[in-house]
């Protein structure tokens, strides 16, 4: 679970990590979803990859199933790439990208920049989709690349140096 404190939490995202110096997630994710999350100490680079006004991209791979015989794959990735309101709010359009469908499995990455609870989860199941699995694949332009859930690693010089160029001037 990718939060700092939670009673009921069997383990937390912070239980991974060394404790010297303490770092904190950057955004969240739930324990229905998997993926790239970043912990720094830096108050000022959370701000900026978490504040709706910076519009920080965040790229998933999502594997969903049809929750209708008459669903049409066509139209909930139309719907998908204009916006979809969820509970009053007009999501901002999503990028639907290598989208796949193999018997009753469709497989698609979506890129959003924005991030209301569940958003993903809520999105396709306005259009027709049951999500199987969700797993965040990129933020901004880092990429979860090939590690495994519960490995870390430390951002290299120039992911930083990138990071801090590309949103301090949004």
């Amino acid at each position: 679970m990718a939060t700092r404190y939670d009673t009921y939490a069997f383990k937390k995202v912070v239980d991974l990590v060394p404790h010297n110096p303490p770092v904190y997630p950057v955004g969240r994710l739930d324990k229905d979803t998997e993926g790239l999350l970043i912990m720094t100490n830096d108050g000022e680079l959370t701000n900026q990859l978490t504040h709706p006004k910076h519009h920080a991209e965040k790229e998933y791979f999502v594997i969903a199933s049809p929750r209708f015989e008459d669903f049409r794959l066509d139209m909930a990735i139309k719907k998908l790439s204009k916006g979809i309101l969820i509970t009053g709010y007009l999501t901002k359009p999503a990028q639907v990208t290598n989208v796949r469908e193999d018997r009753s499995k469709i497989s698609f990455n979506i890129t959003i920049r924005e991030g209301k609870h569940h958003q993903i989860h809520r999105m396709c199941h306005n259009v027709g989709l049951k999500v199987q699995k969700l797993v965040r694949v990129r933020i901004g332009p880092l990429k979860l690349g090939k590690m495994k859930k519960g490995e870390y690693r430390a951002l290299k010089d120039n992911e930083i140096k990138t990071l801090i160029n590309i949103y301090k001037h949004l």
